[in-house]
């Protein structure tokens, strides 16, 4: 439905509730170097899309209220786990005009504060400069360090489609989680 509307983004109302609101196309002025423009491709839904606390599977679960708050007050909801082509970028800056980026958004950068202190410290830029914005629109501002190049396909895969990269941040928790584990050679794992 966003790929249709060039001037529209998903809002969050409340837990389980969305509207569709018109929005303008964001612009990078006053942004500094290193700032893109991301014409969204693919969004996916993160299991921190679900709002407040609940059961997944017969378990408890809570998120971080900062990110949930902010999330429900931005242009575009989370879709922190995005990916797109750079239209437009504040020089110098490593991306290029048409690059496809696996991207974060601004939302998701100022809310985890992690996140925030990594691109803080690569930037020197507070990222409360950056709109708040996710990428349940049709565009979203981003900046170059938070934003990784993807192949147009890879080799011997001609037929891949780039769009697949999308999954790579939700495949990034589980793939951390067991770099944290150490060896299971000779121990009894479930997966």
């Amino acid at each position: 439905m966003l790929a249709a509307r060039q001037d529209a983004a998903l809002a969050a109302t409340g837990k389980a509730s969305f509207d569709l609101h018109m929005v303008p196309k964001p612009t990078l002025d006053g942004l500094p170097a290193g700032s893109v423009l991301i014409q969204t491709k693919a969004a996916s839904i993160c299991g921190s899309d679900l709002y407040g606390s609940g059961q997944i599977c017969g378990c408890e679960w809570r998120k971080p209220i900062d990110y949930l708050v902010t999330k429900q007050h931005c242009v575009g909801g989370s879709g922190h786990e995005v990916i797109g082509s750079v239209v437009q970028a504040v020089e110098p800056c490593g991306l290029k005009v048409g690059d496809p980026v696996l991207a974060m958004v601004p939302s998701y950068i100022s809310a985890v504060a992690s996140v925030r202190a990594v691109f803080e410290e690569r930037t020197g830029v507070a990222a409360s400069v950056l709109p708040n914005q996710g990428a349940f629109a049709p565009f979203f501002v981003s900046h170059e360090v938070a934003c990784v190049p993807l192949p147009r396909a890879p080799p011997r895969l001609p037929t891949f489609d780039p769009l697949h990269y999308c999954a790579a941040q939700p495949l990034g928790t589980p793939l951390h989680a067991v770099s944290k584990l150490g060896s299971v050679v000779g121990k009894s794992v479930a997966v």
